[in-house]
């Protein structure tokens, strides 16, 4: 069983241009952004093809209408090298446009984009060499004046990308789509961090991989065309399924002894693991925060509760929450639960409860709604589970947020709301934590460098057993 973090070193920075900032306005027009004539900010709501949300605000470009730029100060890290990526799509007709990142003058990174009805992604890279620090200029370049149609931009993203480990060709399938929250956390984020850093990855589609990824699925085809292929293959599971049926308990202990690695969502169900393959990873959900830019405001506590996650969970809440309002922000719930929505909705509250019983499933459930309220800022109680308590050290909240016993809630709830002030200041204290321990750049450095090895040991395999057959041909 894998021990101890880290085991990868860092892809890349953080984002020095997180979300592209279209959500804050200031006068009317995004933050931080110089805005050609014309040019204006409207509302998004679809996702992109991949089907990854976009951010809740785009910049329309019109053609000829000038260029989107934001001037980002920037630290000297390590390489030097910068990726830039934006989500656009033409709005009328196809719109070809350009990205640029420049020092001053000088254009050290440039790409032609060709944008057509649907949302698509577009990326560039810029080298400066290591060390660099200074003022680094970002461009979208609307459409040429002859062009058809507008352009709406919005997601862009500016890292520095680190050479950390060779990339390798990475394919996810999940048992289902965006919505699905391990879905999400543990497929279709990863593989969006891994495209904006360069990493050749793809979700639910074919091709030629060195790596598949079986999130909550046991695919036994893919498994053997993936040994014929000299393939890796892992196994990810974030949930206690074994307890559903003995028929889904065989399933996953034969598939876990037949791949070449296994990840699990907490250290309990780790342990379940264990027992099926001898490298099992404890992948931690990221924080599930989609724009950093999103905090819960400095106001005093007027007891606006709320709840949220899947329906089948909500009589936790009844149980301990008897007698209390409390806002549930689900499926058919008081608010209509909205990936793109959710964490604005949540910071209009003061204080988030995370009730669960606490059995064999809950035990292996993770922390992370609690790590979630802990990125936005926003106070909240949880169950004392293992993994709630082990995410409240890493925290640094320790006890304070936990609740021992059902019967505890309205008192601790009351107790919280008499010293909110220094509650919250505690809570505001463990965001940046949360972001530096369950930020997409640690997660996926970490996994990635346990991917690497299983990988590494595929490859050696295939090479032995081909070394192996030319021996054997030439009479050895």
């Amino acid at each position: 069983m894998t021990a101890g973090r880290p085991v990868g070193a860092l892809l890349s920075s953080r984002e020095l241009a997180r979300n592209a900032g279209f959500c804050r306005v200031e006068a009317g027009m995004p933050s931080g952004w110089r805005l050609p004539e014309g040019a204006r900010r409207i509302a998004v709501g679809e996702f992109d093809k991949a089907g990854l949300p976009l951010s809740s605000h785009a910049v329309e470009l019109r053609p000829g209408g000038g260029v989107l730029a934001q001037t980002v100060r920037v630290t000297a890290e390590r390489d030097g090298r910068f990726a830039l990526r934006v989500a656009a799509r033409g709005l009328d007709a196809r719109a070809v446009f350009r990205l640029e990142l420049a020092v001053g003058d000088k254009v050290v990174g440039c790409t032609l984009c060709d944008a057509g009805r649907d949302w698509d992604r577009f990326r560039v890279e810029g080298h400066l060499g290591a060390g660099f620090a200074g003022d680094l200029t970002l461009s979208v370049v609307g459409p040429a004046p002859e062009s058809d149609g507008n352009l709406l931009v919005t997601d862009v993203r500016l890292v520095e990308v680190f050479e950390a480990v060779e990339p390798f060709r990475i394919r996810f399938l999940t048992r289902g789509p965006f919505l699905l929250p391990s879905s999400r956390l543990r497929a279709f984020l990863v593989a969006d961090y891994l495209d904006l850093v360069g990493w050749p990855v793809m979700v639910n589609r074919s091709g030629k991989v060195d790596l598949h990824v079986c999130q909550k699925v046991r695919p036994w085809g893919t498994w053997k065309r993936a040994r014929l292929a000299g393939e890796a293959v892992v196994y990810d599971l974030d949930d206690n399924e074994a307890l559903l049926s003995r028929r889904t308990a065989l399933g996953i202990a034969l598939f876990s002894r037949a791949v070449d690695g296994v990840c699990a969502g907490s250290d309990f169900l780790a342990g379940e693991l264990d027992r099926y393959n001898d490298d099992v990873f404890v992948l931690e959900n990221m924080v599930d925060v989609f724009d950093r830019d999103v905090v819960r405001g400095d106001r005093a506590f007027a007891g606006r509760l709320v709840w949220f996650g899947m329906p089948e969970n909500e009589w936790m809440l009844d149980r301990v929450a008897s007698g209390l309002e409390v806002t549930r922000i689900t499926r058919g719930g008081d608010l209509e639960y909205d990936p793109k929505g959710i964490d604005r909705m949540l910071t209009d509250f003061d204080l988030a409860l995370l009730p669960v019983e606490i059995n064999e499933w809950t035990r292996a459930k993770n922390a992370n709604r609690m790590v979630k309220c802990a990125g936005l800022g926003l106070p909240f109680l949880a169950s004392d589970t293992e993994e709630n308590r082990r995410a409240a050290d890493l925290l640094g909240i320790g006890t304070a947020c936990l609740v021992a016993s059902e019967r505890d809630w309205p008192a601790r709830i009351a107790e919280i709301g008499a010293g909110y002030d220094e509650y919250r200041s505690m809570v505001m204290a463990a965001r940046e934590t949360a972001f530096d321990i369950y930020g997409k750049e640690r997660i996926v450095a970490d996994w990635v460098g346990w991917c690497r090895q299983a990988v590494a040991r595929r490859r050696a395999r295939r090479w032995f057993k081909s070394r192996k057959g030319a021996d054997h041909a030439d009479g050895n």
